[in-house]
Formats: structure tokens, sequence, C-alpha cells
């Protein structure tokens, strides 16, 4: 059975498939070697995506990193190809960490204080507790990252605080990524791995991501 996989880098999910035992088309921004030695690779150039889709006419697809910034898109493309994954309602909610703290807080989960980039941090407070990130609402491994000072003047959001920006306090320690399945009524946790920093660090982007290790062993519980 063939598998259409779109993403900024569809290499690891297309080695994942090729386990899996699918034939796997992959739609990405490089086209890495090691990608072309597991998929047939469909170059995508911005605007050319959906005459690299004619390739695949009914093909179920799914999407990886960067594709989670585009609902829209995502929309579009479910209604030519089946979607095997979030689809666009889903994902609109999922991608609004407002809603993601509500529904964490209404669980009794520990989420790092949020706002909105209507509401920015004042002064006393971007000082406090560790301080406050500056989070683009569309981006992807740490590029839209960056740590937000307040100063006592400050009545409105910065300019680099765009209508999809959001703050939130940084939260000191390890990063780690849980990958599961879920269909609304149950859940199965896949891995969980430690993500890294770019190394070096680039001061322009101090979040940026720089790989994973794991999988991490974790108590059952």
């Amino acid at each position: 059975m063939r598998l259409l996989i779109i993403g900024a880098s569809a290499r690891a999910a297309a080695a994942s498939a090729r386990r899996a035992g699918f034939t796997v088309t992959a739609i990405d921004r490089f086209g890495d070697a090691d990608l072309a030695a597991l998929a047939e690779v469909v170059p995508w150039r911005g605007s050319d995506l959906a005459a690299a889709l004619r390739c695949s006419p009914g093909v179920s697809w799914m999407y990886v990193g960067g594709i989670e910034n585009r609902p829209a898109l995502v929309r579009r493309l479910a209604a030519r190809h089946p979607l095997w994954g979030v689809d666009a309602a889903a994902l609109r909610r999922v991608r609004d960490p407002l809603v993601v703290q509500a529904a964490w807080r209404l669980a009794g989960l520990p989420f790092p204080e949020t706002r909105s980039a209507a509401t920015p941090p004042t002064a006393q407070l971007s000082t406090s507790a560790g301080g406050w990130l500056l989070k683009q609402g569309r981006s992807a491994g740490g590029l839209g990252v960056r740590r937000f000072e307040a100063h006592a003047t400050t009545r409105t959001a910065p300019a680099a605080a765009t209508r999809r920006a959001y703050f939130q306090r940084y939260v000191a320690g390890e990063t780690w990524g849980a990958t599961f399945l879920a269909d609304g009524r149950s859940a199965v946790l896949l891995g969980v791995a430690r993500q890294m920093f770019a190394d070096p660090p680039d001061a322009r982007l101090p979040f940026l991501y720089g790989g994973s290790i794991g999988p991490l062993p974790i108590a059952a519980d």
C-alpha cells in the first residue's frame, strides 16, 4: 500500500513507514539522499505542492513537521486525499496555546502560564520565576522562540508579537517530547525522547532545535 508523506522533512516518517511495509512517496523541502533511498521523492517548492500531489491521486497521506502551521492547507488536501492524522478543525484547537492551557488546567495538570500577544507580562512579572518567552504561533524547530524582557513603560505587546504570537513562562530543565497515538477514546504512548538545542548555540536563535535522543526509559505510571 502506498502512503504519501508531506512536510518540511519527511525522512524520519518515511523510514518508519517503510519498516511498517508501506511504499512511500515523500514530498519535502530538502530531498535528502537517504530519503531518496527510502521513498519516491517529489520536490516541494512553495506553490508547487498542488501540482506535486497530482502524481498520487487518491493516495492516503499524513503530514509531518511544519505543516501543522497550515490548517487551511490540511483542510484542502484532506478534501482530495484521505488524511491519516489530525484534521484541520482539531489542529486549529491543539495549536492554540490558550485552549491547551485551559484543557490542562481543567485536568489538574501543570502548565506554564501562557498569555496572548494582547496581554504581555509586566516588567515585574517578566523578572520573576525565571522570566518569560515570546513564541510565534506559526513556527517550528524553535525558530520563533526568544526570551522576553518587559520594561516599566510597556503597555502594549511589542512589535515582534504578532497576532498569532504569545507569551509563556520559561521553565528551566530538560526538554522531552512524547509521541503517542489517540483516537478520542484511548491513547497509546509510542515513546519519549530528549530534545536538544543546536550546538554550537546561535545567539539569534537560542532555542533552535538540534535533534532528539531516544527512546528514553520511563516508568509505566
